[in-house]
């Protein structure tokens, strides 16, 4: 897509608007609640929110972060998670070709969002965020359908998750069965050289934040949690992992 003020201004408020139930994904999906029935409220004193303080980003400035009913401090959690949402949209929209690749990939940046802040905070990887992924990786597929790629899809299922879970067999506590589903699923997306890719920059890039964090860390606790990481890999793998892949190949004449 090309740039287009009024598109990205349309796109960017629809990311918001997203970004606020990814913030009701990401709060509920942990303790079980559902994320349709149950209307928004205050996790502190119960009270239900009313429309007018729901506005993404914007609310949360105008009261201060505190909840209107109880005084109680709101994260800034929740505008983060909007403004990343519709910031990332309009990115995506400016690095996609069309409205079907936009959406999709929209879709799964909406997905590892929610993964990000769930797996940072609670150390899984729900189950119905990979079913998600998994189902809009069969649809991109028959959206996109090629021979090449339906065949680099089906191998991208295993490609890296068939190694993680044997990493995790092999050493306690190695890898999540999350961390291996997501990547399962992401290879629909990614097909098997690109979710390789993603495996990779995920692992360096948490390797690099482990290292650079050894000094200050007091707790003895050493395992890392994979999942952020993943997503960042993935999501840098889906828009970039064509190109990363030719320049590297290219430094060896191929």
């Amino acid at each position: 897509m090309g740039i287009n003020v009024l598109i990205c201004s349309f796109i960017f408020i629809l990311g918001i608007c997203i970004g606020s139930f990814l913030n009701v994904c990401i709060c509920r999906i942990p303790d079980g609640e559902s994320i349709v029935n149950t209307p928004s409220h205050c996790i502190n004193c119960g009270g239900r929110i009313k429309a007018y303080d729901l506005i993404p980003a914007l609310s949360w400035l105008i009261l201060s972060g505190k909840c209107r009913a109880c005084g109680v401090r709101i994260s800034a959690k929740y505008p983060l998670v909007e403004l990343l949402t519709g910031i990332g949209f309009v990115f995506i929209c400016l690095n996609t070709g069309g409205y079907a690749e936009f959406g999709f990939t929209a879709a799964l940046f909406s997905a590892l969002v929610v993964v990000f802040f769930i797996d940072l905070e609670h150390r899984i990887i729900p189950d119905g965020v990979n079913i998600f992924l998994l189902i809009m990786g069969i649809l991109y597929n028959i959206m996109f359908f090629d021979v090449a790629m339906a065949v680099s899809a089906a191998i991208g299922f295993f490609a890296a998750s068939v190694p993680m879970m044997l990493l995790g067999m092999m050493f306690k506590d190695g890898m999540g069965g999350g961390d291996i589903k997501l990547m399962a699923v992401c290879g629909l997306f990614l097909g098997w050289d690109r979710v390789l890719l993603a495996m990779f920059m995920g692992a360096f890039a948490a390797l690099a934040v482990y290292m650079a964090a050894a000094p200050f860390r007091k707790s003895k606790d050493r395992t890392v949690t994979f999942g952020p990481y993943l997503a960042v890999g993935i999501m840098a793998a889906m828009l970039y992992g064509r190109e990363i892949i030719d320049g590297y190949l290219g430094l060896f004449g191929v």
